[in-house]
């Protein structure tokens, strides 16, 4: 069975459960923050965003990348930090 969950106030998903495990994610307004799971399979990632809501980093556990765009919010470059 599969179950989920949502946010009271903005109705974003917040969590979802199986069996084996879960993933919960968080949000900042309509932007996905991160995402983390438990159970059998176990990890977490973090996404940052800058003012015009275009990604500028993703963490997947303590590995992060970031990212940089041209004018018209097309990436333009891909970096391990």
């Amino acid at each position: 069975t599969i179950s989920y969950a949502y946010a009271p106030v903005t109705g974003h998903l917040a969590s979802v459960t199986h069996g084996e495990g879960a993933m919960t994610i968080a949000h900042s307004g309509r932007l996905i923050t991160g995402q983390t799971w438990t159970g059998t399979i176990a990890g977490d990632v973090g996404f940052g965003h800058d003012a015009n809501d275009l990604r500028i980093t993703q963490r997947v556990g303590a590995q992060t990348v970031a990212f940089s765009y041209d004018d018209d919010g097309l990436i333009i470059g891909v970096r391990r930090r």
